[in-house]
């Protein structure tokens, strides 16, 4: 029932992989190519890490934890792991270490396509052409490692990737990555360092040799470039260049408990944060086995925090944990709100991009994502801003949740709307949910019109309040929004709706700053000041990182204790991420 308020979970059902069938046979690389991508038969000796058969995933299902008040109770969760060729499992496990850390289960995760496109970047020194769709299913983060598979429907579009890089490269960039002089005379260390760049850890033997094989079969071709292409188009359709690894040592793998090696250790840390695969310094650390020791992890973690591209990270996180919508899909009334239109719908990106930048530092907190002035970009912005007439003198825009684009992606085409307005600060803000109502509820609200007995928006959506059944939710919703009320549609500001008073006063409820508020400065201002404000931004940063949903259970992951130990006391940004990064449990013990 809606006044538990609920722990915010996703779920989704990954695709199983199904049988090659009659792939097209253009050449032996890429009949091999398409095989390994597909991920289905480990045709090339792919296995040797442990990926399963089908690198499929599964996510652990399961009633809800809820939450009133900052209290907190969880009931354990299913999800199976497998046997014999055993499947990775995207989602989290319901068991418990002896210290009751709720422990990781072990998992492959695709690389994003923003991933892909540094990699290849990276490693060839192009930019890739990749095409593939996004998941069918859209999880709380794009990242999630549960939906970031290969299913055989996208595989083709790796394979098209996979060939057309290949065929781009020409004999200079060829030239630049061979060990010798030119195309001649070192093969196997061509092939040996260029699977070990591609795989982000030292090759096995039999991986050598199957590339060694594959470059054999092309050399037949009169052209000598082709089996060095070959060997590129092979490896980058390769699950273990698509996909990071967290399943622990060859050796280890029939343990339950047991740790992440230094090179998925060392993986895990660049990609979640950078959005790159690891730099040569902390694939270095990890070949002398440094990422395994708790020490060695510190120092990776703060030189992966020293390097420039952590304040892009970070700010990639905020922008995603805003939900900054493409302003192009973002349609609204523009006879209604006058001048909105594609000038207006770039400078609120901009306006986005430059609140992000002044908060989104490593020394930059919590609190001030909610609080700070939004930093006027543009005239033009600020006079669209104040294009109702009621709001001429309306002002300053406090915080992530006052901006244009927040504003504008949750509102209705000619209306405000306090609903969603509400329900994004109970989701991502306070990392609660509301469930959706049953299907026979009827959600219809009557839109307000000048002069009728609805002349405001709040008044449309006061109903929910008066009616005991919708109460049970919207007293923990509407409460919310209509504090957002000073903002129309499009985030302008207002201080009448057809010639009526806006009515901004609302109220936090299941907090720990429950009070009554006159308006949204009110509003941004107590969430600032909230202990359980500045804990969801650090479950948030775990959410992100570890691109997964918290596990259901009594004790959260140590990552997200350490997270949020660090923002107890007004910590900063880059504190947060030190704690969710360096925490032992999280990132090096995992479970199946």
């Amino acid at each position: 029932m809606c006044p538990e308020i609920s722990r915010n979970r996703e779920r989704s059902s990954p695709s199983r992989c199904q049988p090659v069938g009659d792939a097209p046979l253009r050449t032996v690389a890429a009949w091999v190519a398409l095989v390994a991508a597909a991920g289905c038969t480990g045709a090339v000796g792919e296995d040797a890490q442990g990926f399963s058969k089908s690198n499929g995933a599964t996510s652990a299902g399961g009633p809800a934890p809820t939450t009133t008040s900052g209290a907190t109770t969880a009931s354990s969760t299913g999800g199976g792991t497998g046997s014999g060729d055993w499947q990775t499992d995207g989602g989290l496990g319901e068991q418990v270490g002896a210290d009751g850390v709720p422990l990781i289960r072990a998992r492959t995760w695709r690389l994003t396509h923003a991933e892909y496109r540094a990699t290849v970047r990276d490693l060839l020194g192009i930019e890739a052409a990749l095409d593939a769709p996004p998941p069918d299913a859209q999880g709380y983060y794009k990242n999630q490692s549960a939906l970031l598979q290969v299913p055989l429907a996208t595989a083709k579009y790796y394979f098209d990737a996979a060939e057309s890089i290949a065929a781009q490269l020409t004999t200079a960039d060829l030239n630049r990555l061979m060990p010798c002089a030119a195309l001649s005379g070192c093969t196997d260390q061509f092939i040996s360092a260029f699977v070990e760049r591609a795989f982000r850890r030292p090759p096995t033997s039999d991986e050598l040799e199957t590339y060694r094989a594959l470059f054999d079969v092309a050399a037949a071709a009169s052209d000598a470039s082709y089996p060095y292409r070959a060997v590129i188009q092979g490896v980058l359709n390769s699950p273990h260049f698509l996909y990071r690894s967290e399943v622990g040592s060859p050796e280890r793998q029939g343990e339950q408990l047991f740790q992440l090696t230094d090179h998925e250790t060392a993986s895990f840390l660049s990609y979640s944060l950078l959005g790159t695969p690891p730099n040569q310094a902390l694939l270095d650390a990890a070949s002398r086995g440094e990422l395994v020791t708790k020490a060695g992890l510190a120092a990776a973690v703060s030189a992966v925090l020293a390097t420039p591209a952590a304040a892009t990270g970070l700010r990639t996180f905020i922008e995603n944990w805003l939900l900054i919508p493409d302003m192009r899909l973002i349609d609204k009334d523009s006879q209604l709100f006058t001048g909105y239109g594609e000038n207006i719908q770039n400078l609120m990106q901009e306006e986005a991009r430059a609140f992000i930048e002044q908060v989104g530092t490593l020394t930059g907190t919590a609190p001030a994502m909610v609080s700070v002035a939004v930093p006027s970009v543009s005239a033009e912005l600020d006079a669209f801003y104040r294009g109702d007439p009621s709001g001429a003198a309306g002002g300053p825009r406090l915080g992530g949740l006052a901006l244009g684009s927040v504003l504008a992606e949750h509102g209705r085409f000619n209306l405000s709307s306090p609903v969603l307005r509400g329900l994004f600060v109970r989701n991502r803000v306070l990392c609660q949910v509301i469930e959706s109502p049953p299907d026979d509820v009827d959600t219809t609200i009557e839109a307000p019109m000048a002069g009728g007995p609805v002349q405001t928006t709040r008044q449309s959506f006061e109903a929910h309040t008066s009616n005991a059944v919708c109460q049970q939710c919207h007293q923990y919703i509407d409460t919310l929004g209509f504090p957002f009320e000073s903002f129309d549609g499009a985030g302008r500001f207002r201080t009448m709706e057809n010639g009526v008073a806006i009515d901004t006063t609302g109220e936090l409820v299941g907090t720990d700053v429950d009070r009554p508020v006159a308006n949204y400065e009110e509003l941004v201002l107590a969430l600032s000041e909230s202990a359980n404000y500045r804990d969801c931004v650090a479950l948030q940063g775990y959410r992100y990182l570890f691109g997964q949903m918290e596990p259901e259970a009594e004790v959260l992951p140590q990552a997200v204790t350490q997270g949020r130990e660090a923002l107890a006391t007004g910590g900063l940004l880059g504190d947060l991420l030190e704690g969710l990064l360096s925490a032992d449990v999280s990132v090096l013990q995992r479970q199946r």
